[in-house]
């Protein structure tokens, strides 16, 4: 908690899964508003293979993925730079904002979906799994806007799209930014 006022020209709210808890302080506490998008952590999971004997020429050379729905890309299959075979990632939404685990089930499911799109991964070694958080909200667009009457730009819910996106973003908020009249 933050008991003593923070003072800046401008304030770029990009706070990833704590987003919408940020946003409050440009509400402040005595408005009663709420804000305009509310995170819910969505959990991908990962499995990594080591292809081995046969499965080496086997490795895909281009990326594996199903036909996407509203609400996920799905799992997909690809060949990392080092020669690793990596499936996932999952779309679990969860209230945790900091529970990055893995479970026995989940990486299971995904062996089994791995093992359809690429049956020669029956073969492999699995050599680790991984799991990652990503902020989504109830839009499904991210949430990005400029206040100017508080000097505020939000840059919120910024899903797994948002690393390709990451060049377009930067320059549109910085536009958001020189509009407020600070440079």
């Amino acid at each position: 908690k933050i008991d003593r006022p923070i003072k800046a020209r401008v304030v770029i709210n990009c706070a990833g899964l704590y987003g919408d808890l940020i946003e409050r302080f440009r509400l402040g506490e005595r408005t009663g508003e709420s804000p305009e998008f509310k995170i819910t952590p969505r959990k991908g999971q990962f499995l990594v293979y080591k292809p081995t004997g046969k499965l080496k020429d086997l490795a895909p050379q281009f990326i594996i993925e199903p036909t996407p729905s509203e609400f996920t890309k799905g799992v997909i299959v690809w060949t990392t730079v080092y020669g690793n075979i990596i499936v996932g990632p999952t779309a679990v939404d969860q209230d945790s904002r900091t529970d990055r685990s893995t479970d026995a089930k989940t990486l299971q499911k995904l062996k089994e979906w791995g093992e359809k799109a690429i049956p020669a991964l029956k073969d492999a070694v699995v050599i680790g799994s991984y799991s990652g958080l990503r902020p989504s909200c109830e839009h499904r667009d991210y949430q990005i806007k400029a206040f100017p009457e508080t000097n505020w730009i939000s840059v919120g819910a910024i899903r797994s799209t948002g690393l390709s996106a990451a060049s377009g973003i930067g320059e549109y908020v910085f536009s958001l930014y020189e509009s407020l009249g600070k440079k």
